[in-house]
């Protein structure tokens, strides 16, 4: 009965672990075409700009 209960937690845990990994894949996948990544790209660059400047004025 253990053994049982054991293996079907192992194989739940490793399905959910696989479904949301697909889910996750074909969410990436269907937003890649509706968001630019240069956007994003320039957002991240602005961010590290902000957080130079705070250092600057902290030291």
């Amino acid at each position: 009965m253990i053994a049982l209960n054991l293996l079907a937690g192992i194989t739940r845990g490793l399905g959910i672990t696989l479904g949301a990994t697909l889910v996750f894949a074909l969410l990436l996948l269907v937003l890649r075409h509706f968001v630019s990544l240069p956007l994003i790209g320039a957002y991240i660059a602005n961010l590290l700009d902000l957080i130079d400047q705070h250092r600057g004025l902290v030291r």
